[in-house]
């Protein structure tokens, strides 16, 4: 993240549109790289394992049982995936924006803190930072809510923020924190089925190895 962020700093200050572009799209490389990891693993249960004949099940209905499960799952890891990518994150509450007369006044202000701390007083706020202040955005010019925090890979302030995840290209968050624990969920839940049917057919060679001669 850190090497992103120095280039996209480079293109800012040269004022390179075109370079910033070309940034944006690379971040989506890992979100490619994981959607081709799913296809292979797709492409090797579906067709190798079931479909192509090479790991003879014994019965179709075992073949059909083995791949309805499958997709099941595999569709829910996948909608839960594009989810997390696609959902955008809520603007930060309007009470928690300054107006043009507090700007001011912070401007002003030979103590900023002073200012902010009349403000929050007012603000559903409990924390503040290592030094005790207030968690103040002078990008967004907010008041930061709780556990709320400033992206510099997505430029705006994310509520609930946990992390930017170069995986999803996307912050995981308030908005989309559901989504992104279901798609660990189902990943976990599609990888251990496929180590079950795969295992049934190691038992199955190991119990008669002239299965996979057939």
């Amino acid at each position: 993240l850190g090497v992103h962020h120095t280039m996209a700093i480079r293109c800012s200050h040269s004022g390179g549109a075109l370079c910033w572009s070309v940034i944006r799209v690379l971040y989506w490389i890992p979100v490619l790289f994981a959607f081709m990891i799913i296809l292979w693993g797709y492409y090797v249960y579906a067709y190798v394992l079931n479909i192509s004949g090479q790991f003879p099940k014994g019965s179709p209905l075992i073949n059909v049982l083995f791949l309805a499960v499958g997709h099941c799952l595999l569709f829910l890891q996948i909608a839960s995936y594009v989810r997390t990518i696609a959902t955008k994150h809520k603007d930060i509450p309007d009470e928690f924006a300054l107006s043009n007369e507090q700007l001011q006044q912070l401007e002003e202000a030979e103590d900023s803190q002073t200012v902010l701390i009349e403000i929050a007083k007012t603000l559903p706020v409990r924390t503040r930072t290592i030094s005790g202040t207030v968690r103040y955005c002078t990008i967004c010019e907010h008041i930061k809510p709780d556990r709320c925090h400033h992206c510099s890979m997505c430029k705006r302030c994310v509520l609930k923020m946990d992390h930017h995840c170069p995986w999803v290209n996307n912050c995981v968050g308030f908005s989309n924190y559901k989504y992104f624990v279901l798609f660990l969920f189902y990943t976990f839940l599609l990888a251990l089925w496929f180590c079950i049917t795969g295992l049934y057919d190691v038992i199955r060679a190991i119990v008669s190895p002239r299965v996979l001669e057939c």
